[in-house]
């Protein structure tokens, strides 16, 4: 009678041999943000690039924006605050579980955009297309950057 009835059964390894087979969570985020800032650094780059070769088609194709740098940087702006909260914890988890692969990273890229588009928002598509453009960025980078902190620690 030194089992107590009330108490959960055992089911499988403690907490801690868990954690220790896994790579931590908090030092993975921070390298997901540090990726992320990155990828949103390199995805307004060419939305600027893109917006002022479309301006240099002329007068006949119509101009979206007065301004592409301008836009560049808003994009950069509006869009940097949800990567960080939702965006670089969502690829720090993929990482974490092993599944961080160009189609996972994709989809996670083009979710926003996706569920803007459902709500009829016009900019959805593009959007989506820059939220991808985004995550393989930050993929990239945060791919890189293992592959340097390995190669420093052998």
């Amino acid at each position: 009678m030194d089992r107590d009835p009330y108490a959960a059964p055992d089911s499988g390894p403690p907490p801690q041999a868990l954690a220790a087979a896994a790579p931590a969570f908090t030092p993975l985020l921070l390298r997901a943000m540090l990726a992320t800032i990155g990828g949103l650094l390199v995805g307004g780059l060419l939305l600027v690039a893109a917006m002022v070769a479309y301006s240099a088609m002329g007068p006949a194709q119509g101009q979206p924006v007065d301004d592409p740098v301008l836009l560049g940087f808003f994009a950069v702006l509006i869009g940097g605050l949800p990567l960080l909260l939702v965006g670089a914890p969502g690829y720090a988890l993929l990482v974490r579980w092993g599944r961080a692969s160009v189609p996972s990273v994709a989809l996670l890229g083009a979710a926003p955009g996706l569920m803007l588009r459902a709500l009829g928002v016009p900019a959805g598509l593009v959007l989506m297309v820059l939220g991808v453009v985004v995550a393989l960025a930050a993929h990239a980078l945060f791919r890189w950057q293992a592959h340097r902190a390995k190669g420093k620690s052998a």
